[in-house]
């Protein structure tokens, strides 16, 4: 029973606390790694890739910044535009949080 209160109060501190610096140590507890080099400048964003509870909003976040991808796709030209990476997930590629060699 007391585990379940520590636990409890230590979830309660982490929601009701709004400050950047809480939620980034949050998201360092959940983080499964760090990224690549190519995106080491966005690692404490989370939210430039991640939407809470909606992982088919990935794709969209991805296609924000890869704009040359997106416009591929849209147009159905270059190599993701031309091939079957249209009907698929960018993470079915593209992995992360595997390092910054990855």
């Amino acid at each position: 029973m007391y585990f379940r209160r520590l636990i409890f109060a230590f979830v309660a501190l982490l929601l009701l606390t709004s400050n950047a610096s809480a939620q980034s140590t949050w998201e360092k507890l959940i983080s499964p790694g760090p990224l690549s080099s190519a995106h080491a400048k966005i690692e404490k964003k989370c939210d430039s890739c991640h939407s809470s509870f909606k992982r088919e909003a990935q794709n969209g976040k991805c296609l924000a910044c890869h704009k040359g991808i997106a416009s591929d796709i849209s147009r159905a030209g270059g190599f993701h535009g031309k091939s079957n990476a249209r009907a698929q997930q960018c993470k079915t590629c593209h992995s992360e949080h595997h390092g910054r060699g990855h």
